[in-house]
């Protein structure tokens, strides 16, 4: 018949509709998420007319193939549906009324008790142990979810331009304060810009942070070093093992190495033995003046070495009020005795490690699990795994930041380095005891007193957390 559309084969148009991912079958709760794919690909099939039951009437010449289309049609939506769900409505007739059926028992668009559930979701989304993109994508489901209980009409386009400014601010803040600590330096930056960026660039900013550290920390073997090293039968540590990959030579790791650091200037070595055997090394200032005389020339120096340790020391020797670490304590101190089980909560001042480290988990007041593979270098060159890392308040102005926690250390070792960095401190070393000084204001904040060679951290101490 002239005018008549003549309608391709079904299974043709609808073959690949069996297809949908089951993860989104309509189960009760997903109803916004399964509603907006099913929309979306009926409108892309040009087939969304079924939904709205505005399709040819019966009698229509086109109705007995727009008739077989929604039979497909109900039976794919049938598929969409966990079984439970499909059987309440497997006797309607037409996909409208199943569409309808299904609106009016799951929509929940003006329930408020779900519009409570999302904003309580939304005001405890956190980082955690989610990366920057799950934690991103986790409170975009649930701004969405709320956008679809909580339309809002405005009168004018001006208005619903602002209004979705004043919005995506007002995420970009919920965004920021989720996050998790080690990302307090970026927070700072795009909070400090003169004008707020939008939502998906400050994730952009965020992911490219932590792609930097990810990048940084990938390597299974984290280059920090601790002054705990396992002694042999004869007390001797284990320098065999190490080499150095800056001047390629053995018995010495990089961070140790005179030729990239030069040699410790105007140092008293002072050797004891531990409880256990093991050799302690303790570098002390000498208190009078060291002129070019009292140097030692062992044959292995060569002149142009002992020409840059003599001009090294007359630097050393100009007055100064505060005592660098470089000046007072250079060498490391080896230790075989286990000073962890004399008193829990000592802490080790270490002037060569360059991290804050931890056995115990007790202590931490944030924390966050490490991947299995981090690991850090002792000094004889054993590898050791690294739990997790978090912060540690010492006393009211010391906080220790980004500590590891490992398990199988020793003890409790500060890193000085690291702390003068943090918190912005001198360390003054003496005789026998040493002192942290804040910069600004020259207030004692800490003290840790020298015993069988190695400086401890002075109570008050640390309070720890009844939580493991």
């Amino acid at each position: 018949m002239e005018g008549e559309v003549v309608h391709p084969p079904p299974n043709n148009q609808f073959g690949d509709l069996q297809s949908i991912h089951s993860s989104y079958r309509l189960n009760g709760k997903n109803y916004l998420k399964w509603s907006q794919l099913i929309r979306t690909i009926l409108k892309g099939k040009g087939k969304i007319s079924h939904l709205t039951g505005a399709g040819p009437k019966e009698g229509d010449p086109n109705f007995k193939a727009w008739d077989e289309e929604d039979a497909l049609i109900i039976a794919w939506l049938w598929n969409s549906m966990n079984t439970e769900i499909s059987d309440t409505i497997m006797f309607l007739s037409t996909a409208k009324e199943i569409w309808d059926a299904i609106e009016q028992t799951y929509s929940k668009a003006k329930d408020a008790a779900q519009v409570y559930d999302v904003k309580v979701k939304t005001l405890a989304a956190k980082q955690g142990n989610k990366s920057v993109t799950e934690y991103a994508n986790q409170l975009k489901s649930l701004w969405m979810e709320l956008d679809h209980y909580r339309a809002i009409k405005t009168k004018c386009a001006d208005d619903a331009a602002v209004l979705k400014e004043f919005i995506e601010q007002d995420r970009v803040y919920d965004f920021l304060v989720g996050l998790n600590p080690e990302f307090d330096q970026v927070r700072i930056q795009i909070l400090g810009k003169s004008e707020l960026p939008s939502f998906n660039e400050v994730v952009a900013i965020v992911r490219s942070e932590e792609s930097r550290r990810n990048l940084m920390l990938e390597s299974p073997i984290v280059e920090s070093s601790a002054m705990v090293a396992k002694k042999e039968k004869n007390g001797q540590s284990k320098k065999s093992d190490l080499w150095c990959t800056y001047c390629n030579r053995p018995r010495h790791t990089q961070e140790k190495c005179w030729k990239l650091h030069g040699k410790p200037p105007n140092l008293e070595l002072k050797g004891g033995t531990s409880r256990k055997g093991g050799q302690v090394y303790v570098a002390e200032k000498n208190e009078e003046k060291t002129n070019s005389s009292s140097i030692l020339e062992p044959a292995s120096l060569s002149q142009e070495e002992i020409e840059r340790m003599r001009a090294f020391f007359s630097s050393l020797e100009k007055p100064s009020g505060t005592c660098s670490l470089a000046y007072s304590c250079m060498l490391p101190i080896s230790f075989g005795f286990n000073v962890s089980k004399i008193i829990p909560s000592l802490w080790v001042l270490d002037s060569g490690a360059t991290d804050h480290m931890t056995p115990s988990s007790k202590f931490f007041s944030t924390y966050f699990p490490c991947p299995s593979n981090k690991k850090i270098a002792t000094a004889d060159g054993t590898l050791i795994t690294v739990a997790g890392i978090g912060n540690i308040h010492i006393n009211p102005f010391i906080t220790l930041k980004n500590v590891l926690h490992v398990p199988k250390l020793f003890t409790n070792l500060i890193s000085v380095k690291k702390l003068t960095n943090d918190i912005s401190c001198n360390v003054v070393f003496n005789n026998n005891f040493c002192v942290f000084q804040d910069k600004e204001s020259g207030r004692t904040i800490g003290r840790a007193r020298e015993r069988n060679g190695l400086y401890l951290l002075e109570e008050p101490s640390l309070s720890i957390s009844e939580k493991n």
